[in-house]
């Protein structure tokens, strides 16, 4: 049955990931300009204020069912796309005075069922059940970030925009707290399995 997904309107930086013409970004690009309004490249990007990790520490988490055939060449791409010098030049341009940098703390898996659709609800249970479980222990807060990876299959959604029609991420926060600890924030992502018309494929494999 066809559904028809609504404008949204963002009174902030987007925090999603969507494929170029697809009804996930018509949704999200009519909702942040203005009627009689174009696109204007200089206006990209602006800092607004809020958190910024330019020496960012990350974890991949497989949610689910994951072969290790296909976790371990994550493992060796994620991290070195994220450490390549030239991706980490233009990021710098976004952190005057800083050296930006990336460290990979390693993968896990969180090997409990997965639901077909993935809302982002869902994903901030999943992140504070991580949390009180010790699954992200090692890790300093104030400068990682916890990226998860739900398998094949699953639709991942955000309010009303899915990865049927081109969404391929997004991320957030999640304060949590245990036992006598203070407040903490823990920074994460999550990304769809792209493959056929779920998410964002921009490569021969997934």
């Amino acid at each position: 049955m066809a559904t028809q997904t609504r404008s949204r309107v963002a009174k902030r930086p987007l925090n999603v990931v969507l494929r170029p013409s697809s009804p996930a970004e018509a949704a999200y690009r009519s909702a942040v300009l203005a009627p009689g309004f174009e696109p204007e490249p200089g206006l990209n990007l602006e800092f607004l204020g809020g958190r910024t990790l330019p020496d960012l520490t990350f974890t991949l988490v497989y949610l689910g069912r994951w072969d290790p055939a296909e976790r371990r060449p994550l493992d060796r791409a994620l991290p070195a796309a994220m450490t390549d010098p030239g991706l980490n030049d233009v990021l710098a341009q976004y952190f005057p005075g800083s050296v930006v940098s990336a460290t990979f703390a390693g993968s896990h898996t969180h090997s409990a069922a997965v639901t077909a659709r993935l809302d982002k609800p869902a994903v901030e249970r999943l992140v504070a059940e991580l949390d009180k479980s010790g699954a992200l222990a090692g890790l300093d807060y104030s400068r990682s970030a916890v990226c998860l990876l739900p398998p094949r299959g699953v639709v991942l959604v955000e309010g009303d925009v899915s990865s049927e029609v081109g969404l391929g991420g997004y991320h957030g926060s999640v304060h949590v707290a245990r036992g006598r600890r203070r407040r903490e924030t823990v920074y994460y992502s999550v990304a769809v399995y792209s493959e056929g018309t779920n998410g964002i494929v921009a490569f021969d494999e997934p």
